[in-house]
């Protein structure tokens, strides 16, 4: 007979505040939601351009085998275009404190284009840990405005949620 240890659940939460020109993650104690502190800060600076600023010209022309033509467009926008760049970086660092066992709980507050990116591309093992998405934009906000603004909601979700 072998023994299979039981996967052990750091009591952290990590919540992600982004838009798509930074993100900040902050740390908590779970269930107890209090103890907060910034793990980390990522900055991508891309983000917070606007699509006249990148591109300097209208869509190209296509010549058609047979004869006319036709405008190109761009298959993303630049807005979807940072918002899955950004989310890259978030996972690849999201994923490193997973690995480690940082946190157990995963929370995400970020306006809707972003937010919609990371629920696509989150890998499973980090959809797992998700416990509550916020669709609001705190990047602004101090830690203190987005920790009164959460703690209600994530209390509320450990009340519901099994450590």
């Amino acid at each position: 007979m072998t023994f299979k240890p039981e996967k052990r659940i750091p009591p952290v939460i990590w919540t992600i505040v982004a838009d798509r020109s930074r993100a900040r993650i902050l740390s908590a104690s779970w269930p107890g939601i209090d103890d907060w502190n910034e793990v980390a800060s990522v900055d991508y600076e891309e983000g917070a351009l606007h699509g006249r600023d990148v591109t300097t010209d209208g869509p190209g022309t296509f010549a058609e085998k047979f004869g006319g033509h036709h405008g190109g467009e761009h298959d993303t926008d630049l807005r979807h275009q940072t918002a899955e760049q950004l989310s890259a970086k978030l996972i690849t660092q999201l994923e490193s404190g997973r690995s480690k066992a940082e946190f157990g709980k995963l929370a995400i507050v970020a306006p809707p284009l972003l937010l919609g990116v990371l629920r696509k591309k989150l890998p499973s093992p980090l959809k797992e840990m998700v416990v509550l998405d916020v669709n609001k934009d705190y990047t602004n906000a101090t830690l203190e405005d987005v920790v009164s603004h959460l703690t209600p909601e994530l209390s509320k979700c450990a009340g519901e949620c099994s450590q």
